[in-house]
């Protein structure tokens, strides 16, 4: 497990872009490395902040919607805006729900969840996505708060997996799932974290949990069937509070895999037949990338590495459920890319299959 390097933040870099022409792309030859070749000749580059050591590869969300509602926040972070379009032709030719629904795996700056917010604003909450330790991937959300004033008592953050609340339905799953790390340095007693649905009505269900502080992550499960009094297929927002009541309070966690999933799946014995990425193209300025789906062999989950370099050092590595992904990434810059499928994740009893070949991407 991966142990936090506190204060080694990854840079969020929210940026405004132009789409480009349609560029072109084509598969080179297969040289004697087994490497598959793409050359392209242009992309929308990355207007943000300049190179620093161990920087992330991946720069700016695939697509940016209309801005957030911001009348119920006071202000937002730059994670707000991330966002990855992982099945960007919609949905209707995979069969749901799947029995592992990934909501946020907090690969920076690739948060799937469109909305987080904080009602305070950064007053109490500050929180980045690192790398260097996570639960799954390379990337977490580390969540520091400071609450001094009791104004600030029952501060929240909040996430809204789609700004409407109207196609947030967890009706078909049984729990809302996620992983905390809560270091040793945090305090000598549990950190409190209440966890809070409202509906598109503002009916509210709440339960509370209390985490000792350990070196290991720890899976918090929020079984829906005791959810009372809340509209399940119309999710509005779901509220996070950090020692709820508890003035003055400070301290910090990490947060990973907000997941919805359904019980009574029967993991297969045997890992998924291995992925091989089909297809690395350019279009609009967007990076597509395809890999063949491997669902009917037991595949949930699949883990995409991405690096600048043969041996994937300091890669990157995105969690999601889809067989494709689209990406903004730095122009004049090679980068090679290798997938694997997971059956589920291994808490529950998942298995992986070994890493498809490595596809090389030039621009």
């Amino acid at each position: 497990m991966k142990k936090p390097a506190v204060g080694r933040a990854v840079l969020i870099v929210v940026v405004s872009f132009f789409i480009s022409a349609a560029c072109f792309a084509f598969t080179g030859p297969v040289g004697s490395s087994g490497l598959t070749t793409v050359t392209q000749p242009e992309i929308i580059p990355d207007a943000g902040s300049p190179p620093e050591e161990g920087r992330d590869l991946l720069m700016i969300p695939v697509s940016m919607q209309t801005p957030p509602d911001t009348s119920q926040a006071v202000a937002y972070d730059s994670v707000t805006m991330a966002l990855a379009l992982s099945n960007p032709e919609g949905k209707e030719d995979i069969p749901l729900p799947l029995p592992v629904e990934v909501l946020d795996s907090f690969e920076a700056p690739l948060g799937t969840i469109y909305t987080w917010w904080d009602i305070d604003g950064t007053e109490v909450y500050k929180r980045e996505f690192v790398k260097d330790i996570s639960h799954s991937g390379s990337h977490s959300m580390r969540v520091r708060f400071r609450k001094s004033d009791r104004k600030y008592a029952f501060s929240f953050f909040a996430l809204q997996p789609t700004q409407d609340g109207i196609h947030n339905d967890f009706s078909e799953y049984d729990k809302l799932i996620f992983w905390l790390y809560v270091p040793k340095t945090y305090k000598d007693r549990p950190l409190e974290l209440l966890v809070k649905f409202e509906d598109d009505k503002k009916n509210s269900w709440e339960e509370k949990f209390k985490l000792q502080p350990k070196e290991e992550w720890q899976l918090i499960e929020v079984d829906l069937s005791q959810v009372k009094g809340v509209n399940l297929s119309k999710i509005n927002n779901v509220l996070f509070f950090a020692d709820p009541g508890i003035v003055p309070s400070a301290g910090e966690f990490w947060m990973d895999d907000i997941c919805l999933i359904k019980e009574g799946y029967e993991v297969p014995e045997k890992a998924p037949n291995i992925p091989q990425i089909e297809q690395v193209e350019s279009e609009f300025g967007l990076i597509k990338i395809r890999w063949s789906d491997e669902l009917e062999s037991g595949a949930l989950l699949y883990e995409l590495w991405m690096a600048d370099n043969q041996d994937f050092n300091n890669a990157d590595k995105i969690i999601l459920n889809r067989n494709q992904i689209e990406l903004a990434m730095e122009q004049e810059a090679t980068y090679y890319f290798k997938v694997r499928a997971l059956s589920h994740y291994l808490e529950f009893g998942g298995k992986a299959s070994d890493f498809s070949d490595v596809y090389k991407f030039e621009y």
